[in-house]
């Protein structure tokens, strides 16, 4: 079974600087889980402030295709309990990831309302 967790403002903090990012006071990661072993796959490094949150980088084991979603969407939960309506990120890296829940390109950056993200689509289906 796989968590998705925030970590404490000093490991987010660690992960920022490991990836070569700078974190503010704002900054924070969620990373997934494996209980069974406990091994890491993958992370989600993003900044919130006010309505906004930015995904600002997304690593993960290419094993498994859910955790993009899972990632995110965690990421911006975090977010959204914080008074977060509003998701962009500049991070071309993961343009398709982003593209696949909804985010909009406008200008540089991708954006989307959070709400939006977290209620999902079903398949495929335009109707969503």
């Amino acid at each position: 079974m796989f968590s998705f967790k925030p970590v404490s403002k000093h490991l987010a903090d660690e992960l920022f600087l490991k990836n070569g990012l700078e974190s503010t006071k704002t900054s924070m990661a969620v990373v997934s889980k494996n209980s069974a072993d406990d091994e890491e796959y993958g992370f989600c490094l993003f900044d919130y402030e006010e309505l906004t949150a930015t995904i600002i980088a997304l690593e993960y084991s290419d094993k498994h295709k859910f955790l993009p979603e899972c990632l995110i969407k965690a990421a911006l939960n975090y977010a959204a309990n914080r008074g977060a309506f509003i998701a962009q990120s500049g991070n071309m890296k993961i343009e398709k990831e982003l593209l696949e829940l909804g985010f909009k390109q406008e200008g540089d950056l991708l954006t989307a309302q959070i709400p939006k993200v977290m209620e999902g689509k079903c398949c495929s289906c335009q109707n969503n």
